[in-house]
């Protein structure tokens, strides 16, 4: 066993893991530490009591504290790093490349100078890379990074008033939905809950939990309830944090009025619980009715239960592409656009050619802003970006494990400042967005109904070619509004 200590290199920095090697270091001592760089400077020190067992981890050592000589040479860095961001600006307007430069970084032994930018598609700065190692006589790399990574380098002030979050404290991107919106009733409105960045602020996670709670003890508008005073009505509304809700009563001479109560002044039929994806949780009811569905389809040998595609549980491994991670059963096919690559995964449903058509025969103007329902794993708007001028893409996704690919698709071919995915059903469009928020609605909606082909076991599957969690005049109606 041995401790384990974590280092910062950036405010809010992500945490990198080291053994102190016998010293003795407190929190806020800089200490000097080896990384796939070159070394570097742990300017920021955090330490954890966290305790790993050495044969599972091979953890660099820190080389030594950081002395006087240390902090001097650091603070010359950040000096030439200011001048190496100018030079760099130079050189990117005298090469005409649409890029904007966001960061310029030294490592401490001077190994290395990163410049970090971001750009609508895929740059071609082979050429600046020569012109940028001739000035600095030293290794250059240029690394492309999104909106969200752009706004916690540069920091700001949120709407609340205060320092960004993923600034001064976050260390690490936490998962944001418009459900979790939904479920604070807070406006829809994409102004309202969107940070600095331009996606949903990250402090939406702060209050998740509580609100669910929350919301688990009252009933849905809509709902059907019956007072403590004997009379039923209609839920007309609900106050979240006060538990009060308006009902819709019927008193004398069948005239209806709305009256508030408390939450325990009132009888209903619980809500269901809800999965992370924010849907209803896959239980023992789902799974009940796909056995009874669905015939037994082999038995392995060393094994007496009957197994279904929709029953057998795997446990995959991760492995690391690049920026991404990928699951055992992943790949990554190439688009032949732009470089552009997609994750697919075996098993699943895989984009075909009509998805290939649909973006080819798609009209998308400079400038307009696209909605794709139904996006599966995002080809549809990862391909129209590299043949369109589109200014924004989203796709909208029901499949919270297809939207997961879609994302990490986005991710990897650089697109989170122009693609973003949303996880959410077609028929509920138009409560996501706002109204005639886009110019271009595209769609491949299912093709068969309940009564036409077989229907796959696999739920993506089945839900991408049957209609099963939409029809036809759902997306036609929905993409109207939008």
């Amino acid at each position: 066993m041995i401790t384990v200590i974590g280092v910062r290199f950036r405010t809010a920095g992500k945490i990198y893991y080291f053994d102190p090697a016998g010293r003795q270091i407190k929190t806020g001592d800089h200490v000097i530490v080896e990384t796939a760089g070159g070394l570097s400077t742990g300017m920021w020190f955090w330490a954890t009591g966290k305790w790993m067992n050495p044969r599972w981890f091979r953890l660099k050592s820190v080389i030594r504290m950081a002395t006087d000589e240390d902090e001097t040479a650091e603070a010359r860095n950040k000096q030439k790093e200011r001048d190496a961001f100018k030079i760099c600006q130079e050189k990117i307007k005298k090469h005409h490349l649409d890029m904007k430069l966001i960061d310029a970084e030294y490592t401490f032994d001077n190994n290395k100078v990163l410049f970090y930018f971001t750009a609508d598609g895929r740059i071609d700065f082979r050429e600046l890379v020569k012109d940028l190692a001739s000035v600095f006589k030293t290794r250059i790399e240029l690394r492309q990074v999104g909106v969200r990574d752009e706004t916690k380098i540069m920091g700001g002030i949120g709407i609340c008033g205060r320092a960004l979050c993923c600034h001064s404290y976050l260390s690490e991107f936490i998962p944001v939905s418009i459900k979790m919106a939904k479920e604070q009733n807070l406006s829809l409105n994409p102004t309202k809950i969107s940070g600095v960045c331009g996606r949903l602020m990250c402090c939406l996670k702060n209050e998740e939990e509580t609100y669910e709670v929350l919301n688990s003890k009252l009933p849905n508008p809509g709902d059907y309830v019956t007072t403590s005073d004997g009379l039923k009505g209609e839920v007309h509304s609900v106050n979240v944090l006060r538990q009060q809700v308006k009902v819709i009563v019927t008193v004398e001479r069948d005239e209806k009025e709305i009256r508030e109560y408390k939450v325990d002044q009132l009888k209903f039929k619980p809500r269901k619980k809800k999965g992370k994806g924010g849907g209803e949780k896959h239980g023992a009811t789902r799974r009940t009715q796909s056995l009874s569905s669905w015939k037994p389809l082999k038995r392995r040998k060393e094994s007496r239960s009957w197994m279904t595609t929709d029953t057998v549980t795997v446990k995959h491994t991760w492995r690391q592409e690049g920026t991404i991670m990928l699951r055992d059963d992943e790949r990554i096919d190439d688009l032949q656009r732009n470089h552009y690559g997609i994750i697919q995964r075996k098993g699943a449903f895989c984009f075909g050619m009509d998805a290939v058509l649909l973006s080819g025969f798609a009209v998308v103007k400079k400038g307009e802003k696209v909605l794709d329902l139904g996006t599966g794993t995002g080809i549809i708007p990862i391909l129209l970006t590299a043949k369109t001028e589109g200014s924004h893409f989203t796709g909208l996704e029901i499949q919270e494990e297809s939207a997961d690919m879609a994302r990490r698709s986005v991710a990897y071919n650089h697109l989170e400042g122009k693609v973003d995915i949303v996880t959410g059903d077609i028929v509920e469009a138009s409560r996501l967005f706002a109204l005639a928020s886009f110019d271009v609605v595209t769609t491949n909606p299912p093709y068969m109904n309940e009564s036409h082909g077989l229907k796959n076991p696999g739920d993506a599957k089945a839900i991408a070619r049957h209609e099963v969690k939409c029809t036809l005049e759902d997306v036609v109606r929905e993409g109207t509004r939008s």
